[in-house]
């Protein structure tokens, strides 16, 4: 809130919901920390700098507010569409165990 909030774009990339979405929170995170590389300790430099205002704030922010342009915290109750609560099967997922065993076992010497 320090930094990033003071930037115009911030308020409309960010919708209300977005700390129901761990993906925007890991890139929010990611981004403190270029922040931090850049401005603070002995790597800190005018170049990282440069870098956090032109790549990876603008990139941030367009990432998180095109994926959230239609998100709001209506769509997180119960049952609703981005009820986090169930999430969807992650494909392959039932095979994990059977792939384990291959990787383990007979794979060496395979393509």
């Amino acid at each position: 809130g320090r930094v990033l909030l003071h930037y115009p774009t911030t308020p409309a990339a960010l919708s209300p919901c977005w700390p129901w979405h761990p993906w925007a929170v890991e890139e929010l995170l990611a981004l403190h920390r270029s922040w931090t590389e850049a401005y603070i300790g002995a790597t800190a430099s005018g170049l990282r700098a440069v870098d956090w205002h032109e790549r990876h704030r603008p990139g941030v922010l367009t990432r998180i507010g095109r994926t959230l342009a239609d998100c709001d915290l209506a769509a997180h109750h119960p049952g609703a569409r981005a009820d986090h609560t169930h999430q969807p099967a992650l494909a392959g997922a039932a095979q994990i165990d059977q792939a384990t065993a291959w990787w383990a076992t007979q794979h060496e010497g395979q393509p």
